[in-house]
């Protein structure tokens, strides 16, 4: 749980891992650096529409594994 700004893609699904702390870390330095986000428009909505898209990417993915009959 979080800011949807500094929150990993991952996150949004409720895994999280090291390499999630390690993209807020990277999201937190980032906008110490250049005085905005790496995402810009709308803080957050940017990041959710990325996190469905995802999440959509890796259905479809699963999908792609099957074998043809």
């Amino acid at each position: 749980v979080g800011t949807p700004t500094f929150m990993a893609p991952e996150a949004f699904d409720g895994v999280s891992s090291v390499a999630s702390d390690v993209y807020s870390l990277g999201v937190s330095f980032y906008t110490l650096l250049a005085g905005s986000a790496p995402f810009g428009g709308d803080p957050g909505t940017g990041i959710l529409d990325m996190a469905a898209m995802l999440a959509a990417k890796k259905e479809l993915g699963a999908a792609g594994d099957l074998t043809p009959v």
